[in-house]
């Protein structure tokens, strides 16, 4: 099917068995989470604003999604923030989460759980971050990473850092890789 318009019919003859057997391209088993593995080269958006989100697109590599995190870092560690995280599939939002009063020393993750698996392979996901009470004593900023998936990240709909994704993890927590707040 798919192969066939990047091969001719002979080269899929003698390619097929290689992939099938290494589990490579259609073949390969598809993958349970997607996380971070590194995080040199990683830089910060801008203080995220009630009025001017960041939002985060995604072409979905995970069959079903169970829980999304986003690395995030505040400004102060003495006073609390509120933040918005909210989940759309295919420009529908499937679930939301409210942090209100967090604290934490300079970095951590932000968590959305979903309250039952979410069919999501080949999907587009929008994540999105907005401040609530966000002040320059109080502002959160979004990690990024060079991208490690495909999509897109934007501020108010306009690009930022091309070439830069979210630091994003989908299932962290069910593949037990991360440790949730």
């Amino acid at each position: 099917g798919s192969l066939q318009g990047i091969y001719y019919p002979s080269e899929l003859r003698r390619i097929v068995p290689f992939l099938r057997e290494h589990r490579l391209g259609p073949f390969r088993e598809p993958l349970g989470y997607l996380v971070p593995t590194r995080f040199d080269g990683a830089g910060l958006t801008g203080e995220i604003a009630r009025d001017a989100p960041i939002e985060q697109t995604v072409s979905c590599p995970v069959p079903f999604l169970e829980d999304v995190e986003v690395y995030v870092a505040s400004t102060s560690t003495a006073e609390p923030f509120s933040m918005t995280l909210t989940l759309d599939r295919d420009g529908e939002e499937v679930a939301r989460r409210v942090f209100v009063d967090r604290k934490f020393s300079k970095w951590g993750w932000l968590v959305l759980r979903l309250p039952r698996p979410l069919a999501c392979a080949g999907r587009t996901l929008t994540v999105r971050l907005a401040g609530g009470d966000a002040t320059p004593a109080t502002g959160v900023l979004a990690w990024t990473y060079p991208a490690y998936y495909e999509g897109r990240l934007s501020r108010g709909g306009a690009p930022v850092h091309p070439g830069q994704g979210l630091i994003l993890a989908l299932n962290g927590l069910d593949s037990g890789y991360l440790g949730g707040y």
